[in-house]
This record gives C-alpha cells, structure tokens and sequence, in this order.
C-alpha cells in the first residue's frame, strides 16, 4: 500500500529533499531535548542514574527511529517501518563503525565481546525467525504477540544490566553531561520535554513523507528509501556521537552505543512498532535483509574476536565494503519491491 496518497507536502523533490535534511535536525535536537528534559525531570526525583539511563536515556536515543517507524506504520507504509529499523541496524554497524575504525582504532571491552554482542546476534536472530515461523502465521510478518516477545527479551536487557551495575558508580555519559549542566526549573524541563516531542513528530512526519516522494519520483519502492535515505537519517545521531568518541580517542563508547542502539532498534523500536501497527513482510525481505541483519550482526561478533577487542582500519574498509554491498544487492534483487496492497497483517487472535 502506498502511503503518498494519504498526506504529501509537496510533489517538488528538491523542497522534498530540503524537507528530509530539516527533519534529520528535527529528529536529533527532538531526542536531545526530549533526554534532556526528561532527564533532569528524573533526577529532581531523586531516582538513581542507573534507573535514568536504562530507562529515560535508552527510550530517548531510540526516539527517532521510534517515531518514524510508528508514523510509517500508522500512515500505511509498513514496510517502510521495517526498512528503518532493519537498515538502522546494519547503518549502525557497517556505516558507522566503517567510519569510526578509519578515524581511529576501536577498543572492544571483554564484557562487550562476552555478553553484549552475543545479545545483539540473539535479539537479531529472533527478529528473523519471529518473522518467518513466529505467531504472525509463518513468513507474513510480525503482528502484537511477536512485539510483546521482543519486549519481554528486552525486560531481561535491562534487568540484567541493572542488577550487573546497581553498585556501580559509573554513569552513562551522555547523563554525566547532563548531571554536570546547570539546574532548571520543573517548568523549563517540561517545556524541553514538549519541545522534542514537538520536534520528533514533526521531524518523523518530514522524513516519513519527504522519502515517498522522492521514492515515487525515482521509480523506486518505499521500503528501499526506508532502507537507506530514512535509516542513515535517524542513525546520524549515532553516526555523530561515535566520531565524535572515536576522534577524541573514547573508542569504547563508539561499540558500546552502536551495540545497545541496534538492541534497542529491535526490542523498542520494531517492537512497541508493531504492537501498535503489525507489519505485512514480503518474502523476499524474510529472504535477503533480515538474514542480513543477522549476518552483520555475527561478522561483528568475529572479527571483534579475531581482531583481539580492536577494529582497526582494515576492519573498517571491510565494513564499508560490506554496507556498499548490501546497498547494492537490495537495490538489484527483488525483495526491495514491494508487493502491490501490502497491508498491515491481522491482529493476534485473544
């Protein structure tokens, strides 16, 4: 089903280009107003830093491809929910890690190899197979009762991680920035709170709807746009805080983010989508990207091994070559062309 019909802006594609840049500002000052906010908020409470950054913080940075792949669904495009979140994830790591190891090597800590990249091949994994022989009814897609599945895997996320850290004084450093920022006022906190969800809205709805026009005025499907426009759009927060670290020399934070916003891609992002909005998948996309997605995935896991917990430039070139390449594949086979009246799958039967 295609979703131009529903709301378009404007048929010129380059005022739909400027739309899309506008909404990738939209998106990233959204989120950082919305973690902000909600932050400080948290923190009048007297909560623990822990609570704040499993919770506010990882919701937060995962806000933008929330939004867009809620609004893609609920408009109509499903598919193009699912191109966000799929080609986010291999973004994340193909793109942004590819980038990163070239600005300089990346430190891989022994509790990351050991725990949680493992975690991010299982989660990825069970996106694949909830997809194609999960309740949804066998290669149809994901429907609410896969969504409360991912969920529960991510209660266990973020459980393990709280009770493995509850004594721990180290906090998340994007909190630290914002523990370290002068006070505000309740009120003023509300209004940045406000203010990024005002932006996110705005920000998923120009995305959303600038990627269909300039899809439909290229001759290609939506999902591709999903895929590649849309994902690298909501991943540019990741793709800056990374280079930023790996520039600075802070190479563990750079796994560390890009390894827990692929987590929270699958068990937020795709999850909460799809039990508001269940998604139709084509074969095709069962046959290609989602085994891509786990694929990555594990050629990550290996060569942070046989790397000995470093990527260095080689790594990186790999990487790139890899991302190219499924660019390129996406856009030759046929699994980026969307079967005519896709449409949202039924819901899970009570």
């Amino acid at each position: 089903m295609n979703i131009l019909p529903i709301a378009q802006l404007s048929t010129s594609i380059p005022l739909n280009i400027v739309f899309v840049v506008a909404s990738v500002f939209l998106l990233w000052f959204g989120a950082d107003w919305l973690v902000k906010g909600a932050s400080k908020m948290a923190l009048s409470m007297n909560l623990q830093p822990i609570i704040i950054g499993l919770t506010v913080v990882a919701f937060g940075t995962s806000a933008p491809e929330l939004v867009v792949s809620v609004t893609a669904a609920l408009k109509g495009g499903p598919e193009m929910a699912l191109g966000n979140v799929v080609g986010s994830n291999i973004a994340n790591i193909a793109l942004v890690l590819g980038v990163c190891a070239l600005i300089c090597p990346i430190e891989v800590s022994k509790d990351t190899l050991k725990t949680d990249l493992p975690f991010m091949v299982l989660v990825s994994f069970l996106t694949y197979v909830l997809a194609r022989f999960g309740p949804a009814g066998g290669g149809t897609g994901l429907n609410q009762l896969d969504g409360i599945i991912m969920l529960g895997f991510l209660v266990y996320f973020l459980l393990r991680i709280f009770l493995k850290n509850r004594n721990s004084k180290e906090v998340d450093p994007e909190l630290a920035e914002i523990m370290e920022e002068k006070k505000s006022s309740n009120a003023m906190n509300f209004v940045l709170v406000l203010a990024g969800i005002i932006g996110l809205v705005a920000g998923a709805t120009l995305l959303v709807e600038g990627g269909v026009v300039i899809a439909g005025a290229m001759g290609v499907p939506e999902f591709f746009i999903s895929l590649t426009m849309v994902a690298i759009g909501t991943s540019i927060p990741e793709l800056a805080a990374s280079a930023m670290a790996a520039y600075k020399g802070e190479t563990d934070l750079c796994m560390g983010n890009i390894v827990g916003s692929n987590i929270m891609n699958l068990l937020i992002v795709l999850a909460i989508t799809v039990v508001i909005a269940p998604i139709a998948v084509s074969p095709n996309i069962i046959q290609f990207e989602l085994p891509a997605v786990v694929i990555v995935a594990i050629l990550l896991y290996f060569m942070c091994r046989l790397g000995k917990l470093k990527l260095g430039k080689k790594a990186g070139v790999i990487l790139l070559l890899v991302y190219v390449s499924f660019i390129y594949l996406s856009y030759k086979k046929p699994s980026v062309q969307a079967p005519q009246g896709t449409a949202p799958i039924k819901q899970a039967a009570k």
